[in-house]
């Protein structure tokens, strides 16, 4: 029995800002350099103050064709984007952090705190004061943002049109203003 080997690269990053202005749906390119680049690791959130609590629910999808019609796509998923901010600030070595709404996180979420320290936390327990696995890299004040992201893992981006490009659609049920952030880890392979 033979074994095939497929050459891969080493691990690069994509990066995509995707910004909604009064829309319910956004289109983008994602260009990719090798026949097939396989995703280790996506993570999908707001990446800036929306000026407000959001909370809503995006669909994403990926389309291996430019016309991005149903058949065409390969990946589908939903996932609810959350932007709040903390009412009280965070100590350096504790895990405690404490939003002014918790509702919409569940254990295991992966957040990120935003402003000028960005820290990422993995949560464990979700109540009025939420605890992180690990205890916290930095002082972060009140009114600092606290998103969720999106994560997602475990498939290839393709062109089926002899192409380098790939389609991506995001869309929320109503139209939103808000900025968007999706980084991609993937390894490319020559086929």
């Amino acid at each position: 029995m033979a074994v095939s080997r497929i050459k891969g690269s080493p691990l690069s990053t994509i990066s995509l800002d995707i910004d909604f202005s009064a829309s319910d749906s956004e289109d983008v390119v994602i260009p990719i350099t090798h026949k097939m680049s396989h995703i280790f690791r996506g993570r999908l959130y707001i990446d800036t103050d929306p000026g407000a609590a959001f909370s809503a629910w995006a669909k994403y999808t990926f389309y291996n064709k430019a016309a991005m019609r149903g058949e065409d796509a390969f990946y589908r998923t939903e996932a609810k984007l959350v932007y709040t901010e903390l009412e009280d600030p965070t100590v350096i070595g504790s895990p405690d952090i404490t939003p002014d709404d918790h509702t919409d996180f569940s254990p295991n979420d992966l957040a990120l705190i935003l402003g000028a320290s960005e820290e990422y936390v993995r949560l464990k327990t979700i109540a009025d004061t939420m605890v992180a696995e690990d205890n916290l890299l930095a002082v972060h004040p009140v009114d600092t943002g606290l998103v969720r992201i999106s994560e997602f893992s475990g498939f290839s981006l393709f062109n089926n049109e002899g192409d380098s490009d790939v389609y991506l659609n995001i869309s929320f049920a109503v139209a939103q203003t808000v900025s968007l952030k999706m980084e991609l880890l993937v390894r490319g392979f020559y086929g």
